[in-house]
This record gives structure tokens, C-alpha cells and sequence, in this order.
């Protein structure tokens, strides 16, 4: 699929990711109307640097819809203009793992190119911390047979009853095969927040303003919470654990994080 808007004086931004998620990313990227958006899908993920290379002299930054593109593409090639991904996040891994426990159940599970730690977590949350989850992690960058052989291999040896992959190309093969799976999709939250970050790495909105976002962060209800604990070794591992969920969440926005002390950052 080629897609081009064309809006006068618009930013121009390349899109690049499954037909699927140009569907759905259409719809936010008309919340920007500073934006205009041409966009190309793939069918497989190596597509993606050949397709980047075709954008990257006509448009002032790219977004891909996932992560592994977004690798690939950056690992083959040099970029002169800003290049982002869209994130996963709890929201869409909250609904991937509801589906696929309607699916199989989520006894047990066999993930990819996903946070481990986002996979836990979401999991505990929803009371299924004893669930089985067997990674791929031999790779940055797996290539998409090697995944398929993997989650197939599991499958078949009963070590999973069913598989979460971030790969639209290895949910649809694992289809085929009537292998469980879900393939994990960013949410429209995730879209928008995404499409900002990019708007302000363009350097024609750093021409029109210069500009710095400060927030202030206060952890809800911190002193209960550590009062609760038996030591405090338990409450210094709180702090650090608080820490680096934060540290996370400015990296993604290519931010800065100032501890102040105790629950305010």
C-alpha cells in the first residue's frame, strides 16, 4: 500500500509499518494537522530500511510501528533526520493477554520482541504471576523464520499453550499453523503520544520555537506505602524500584529525570 496526504505547508512525516497499523494509525495522525503523513507498508519487517531509504530524503522524521523495523532500519542505515518507534505498553498488553486467556488460557506463554519486565508486570497485576513465560531472546534483531521455528517448537513440545509476539508476519504464519497466538499492538494513546514526540524532533517546529516540558512527579500515598514495609532495606528497594519504572518512562520521551528526594521527582 502507498498512501500520501498532501496538506500545504504540512510537516511532512513518514510512516512505515504492516498495512494493518497504517489503518490505524490514519485516524490519529488526523489530530495533527500540522502533519502531513506518507505512510508505506510492508508485509515482512526486512522491508523496512528499503523503504525508509525511499522516505528519508522527502520527509523531516519517520515513525515505525514497532520496535524490530525500527532496529533493523537503524542498524542498516544512517539517518540525518529524527527517527522514532512507537512503543508497546501495559495498555495493549493488558488486552493481548485478555484475548489470548479466551483463546488457550495463559498457563503458559511464549513471548518475543516484548519487555519482559512489562510482560510480569502486567501479568501480576492481573492476578497471573504464576504463569509460565518462556522467551526468545538469543537476538536483537531475530529474523522472522527463526521466531516461527521457535514459538513452533514450544508449542509442540507442550511448553507453551500459546504465544505473545510483537511480529504481525510471525502471528499471521502462527495462525496458519493453529498456534494460539496474539499479536501485540500498540493502542491509540500510544499512536498520539508517539506522533508528539515526533512533531517536536522536527526541525521545522525547533525552527518556529524553542521549548522545554517540566513536570513534577509525586508518588501517591509513598509514606504509607513504606511504613508497610519490615525494613529499611525493603523501602530503599521500593525507592529504586519507583526509580527505574521512571527512568523508563523518560527515556521513551528522550527526557531527563531530577530525583529530589523521598516520593518527588
Amino acid at each position: 500500500m502507498s498512501k500520501e496526504v498532501e496538506l500545504e505547508n504540512g510537516i511532512r512525516i513518514g510512516i512505515i509499518g504492516p498495512e494493518e497499523m497504517m489503518r490505524m494509525i490514519s485516524s490519529p495522525v488526523k489530530a495533527f494537522p500540522s502533519f502531513t503523513p506518507v505512510m508505506r507498508a510492508y508485509q515482512r519487517e526486512e522491508e523496512a530500511p528499503r523503504l525508509a531509504a525511499e522516505l528519508a530524503e522527502t520527509v523531516e522524521v519517520l515513525l515505525f510501528t514497532g520496535i524490530v523495523p525500527y532496529r533493523i532500519a537503524t542498524e542498516q542505515m544512517r539517518f540525518s533526520i529524527p527517527v522514532h518507534y512507537i512503543p508497546l505498553t501495559g495498555t495493549g498488553l493488558y488486552r493481548s493477554l485478555f484475548r489470548l486467556e479466551k483463546q488457550a488460557g495463559l498457563e503458559a506463554l511464549s513471548v518475543d520482541t516484548i519487555s519482559q519486565e512489562a510482560v510480569i508486570d502486567t501479568l501480576t497485576e492481573l492476578g497471573q504471576a504464576n504463569t509460565t513465560l518462556i522467551y526468545y531472546d538469543k537476538s536483537s534483531n531475530p529474523s522472522r523464520g527463526e521466531l516461527i521455528k521457535f514459538h513452533k517448537k514450544q508449542f509442540e513440545l507442550g511448553q507453551c499453550t500459546a504465544v505473545l509476539t510483537g511480529l504481525k508476519s510471525v502471528s499471521e504464519e502462527l495462525t496458519k499453523l493453529n498456534i494460539p497466538n496474539e499479536w501485540l499492538v500498540p493502542t491509540e494513546q500510544d499512536m498520539i503520544v508517539s506522533l508528539e514526540r515526533a512533531l517536536l524532533a522536527t526541525e521545522t517546529r525547533k525552527s518556529k520555537e524553542s521549548q522545554i516540558v517540566v513536570g513534577f512527579m509525586n508518588v501517591d500515598d509513598f509514606g504509607r506505602i513504606a511504613e508497610q514495609k519490615q525494613s529499611e532495606h525493603e523501602v530503599q528497594r521500593l525507592k529504586l524500584d519507583i526509580h527505574g519504572q521512571l527512568l523508563g518512562y523518560v527515556e521513551s520521551l528522550d527526557g531527563y529525570l531530577t530525583s529530589l528526594g523521598g516520593d518527588e521527582y
